[in-house]
């Protein structure tokens, strides 16, 4: 059997696992993956990390995969102990001990971490296995467009989780004081503005004023149901309502690299999640923006803003990859 690792990334919503073998690059096509939808709860998530982990365990197997450790993403503050504190978008999960849950249950080793930060890690080995590559960036911030904003920080190809384990959480930086009301109970933060769902807290405000017809044909017709994606399907379709809110989100996401940039002057942003598959759309409006943003522009040296190489599979490669290297050590 050849050795592998499996990952499991963990979003408001979906659980996707895939299983990666030891001695392929981190772009290479998983050996299997899958997406269970995520219980919501303490006792949902732990089922769901139950019976997600088990099917892959399974399904390695029936590839002549022997696991030799798992590794788990996971939206919101894990301490070292892989215990997640506290999750934004999963209510009610304070303090489950993902780590020794999983360990206990299927006695393979576990590593749980930030699910941005673990995609910081896929994106920085990505980088590094380029054709051509001539700059290695030594300070890469990976930031996730999804229900959220998740950040994650990889400094001379490690990732750096600050003093106690929970830096990245940059979708909390507060870029409007008083402003919308954010899922972590405070107002105004950055993912109430540059979020999938800030896009489609955008798509609804203009349907609210029948100005975006588009958009509401793909809800269903529903202003209430209108969602980032259906933004985003519109925008591809060439929607010029669309296209002014994708313009406008862009310029939020731009306020805050800049914020960033002049915090922690990285030499390099990846920017993915489920908005990557429309960058083209919009990279180049955030590209300009954040030179508009960003405090004596014209005296720095560049910052690269490329987008995630690995898509959605991001996350979960970043938690094989981990769980391969906790596995050597």
């Amino acid at each position: 059997m050849r050795p592998g690792t499996i990952g499991l990334d963990v979003g408001g919503t979906k659980c996707w696992a895939l299983v990666a073998l030891d001695d392929e690059s981190v772009s290479a096509p998983p050996v299997f993956e899958s997406r269970t939808p995520v219980v919501q709860g303490r006792s949902g998530l732990a089922d769901t990390l139950r019976r997600s982990l088990a099917d892959t365990i399974s399904a390695a197997k029936e590839r002549g995969v022997d696991v030799r450790g798992v590794g788990v993403g996971l939206p919101g503050l894990v301490d070292s102990a892989g215990t997640l504190l506290f999750a934004p978008h999963l209510p009610g999960v304070e303090g489950l001990p993902v780590r020794v849950l999983l360990e206990d249950e299927f006695g393979i080793p576990v590593v749980a971490d930030n699910d941005a930060s673990l995609a910081a890690l896929a994106e920085f080995a990505s980088v590094s296995e380029s054709p051509g590559e001539v700059v290695m960036p030594r300070r890469l911030l990976m930031i996730t467009f999804g229900t959220g904003i998740g950040g994650g920080f990889v400094y001379d190809g490690k990732i750096e989780g600050g003093a106690h384990g929970f830096s990245g959480e940059i979708g909390h930086m507060v870029v409007e004081r008083n402003g919308l009301a954010c899922s972590c109970g405070r107002r105004g933060c950055w993912e109430t503005r540059a979020s999938g769902n800030a896009l489609g807290a955008l798509g609804r405000r203009r349907a609210a004023s029948q100005r975006a017809p588009g958009i509401v044909a793909l809800a269903g017709g529903e202003v209430a149901a209108v969602r980032g994606e259906h933004v985003a399907a519109a925008a591809r379709a060439g929607d010029p309502d669309a296209l002014m809110l994708l313009a406008e989100w862009a310029d939020s996401v731009a306020v805050g690299l800049a914020n960033l940039t002049n915090i922690i002057d990285p030499d390099c942003f990846v920017l993915g999640g489920g908005l990557a598959d429309i960058a083209d759309l919009w990279l180049e409006g955030v590209r300009r923006r954040h030179g508009v943003h960003l405090n004596g522009a014209a005296l720095r040296p560049r910052v690269e803003i490329r987008v995630a190489q690995l898509g959605s599979q991001a996350g979960a490669k970043g938690a094989a990859l981990a769980a391969r290297g906790a596995s050597r050590a």
